[in-house]
């Protein structure tokens, strides 16, 4: 039933292609970095460092909404794009579906 409406079988597939899309460059960014060595993952865990548990701390809620104003259209980034020269910044947000 679910899959013979279009509109679902559209979201299903954006979903797991930006889902795909994500795994890919996880593991093409991280794993070299644990290869090389650049993560510090061979040094022991320090569990008085407050940065390591404060990704913890915050709400998904928080971290979202921060996405939304680093790079919404009115954002941190489109702001630093304009500073630079570029008149129209791209689209950073909600454009995996165009």
């Amino acid at each position: 039933m679910a899959f013979s409406v279009g509109v679902y079988t559209r979201v299903l597939s954006t979903t797991f292609t930006v889902a795909l899309q994500t795994t890919v460059m996880c593991l093409l960014l991280g794993l070299p970095a644990r290869l090389i060595g650049w993560c510090g993952a061979e040094t022991a865990p320090t569990h008085g460092d407050p940065a390591g548990v404060l990704p913890f701390w915050t709400s998904a809620l928080v971290k979202n909404f921060a996405w939304l104003v680093l790079l919404g259209r009115t954002g941190v980034v489109a702001g630093f794009a304009r500073w630079l020269g570029i008149e129209e910044p791209p689209d950073l947000l909600f454009n995996a579906a165009r």
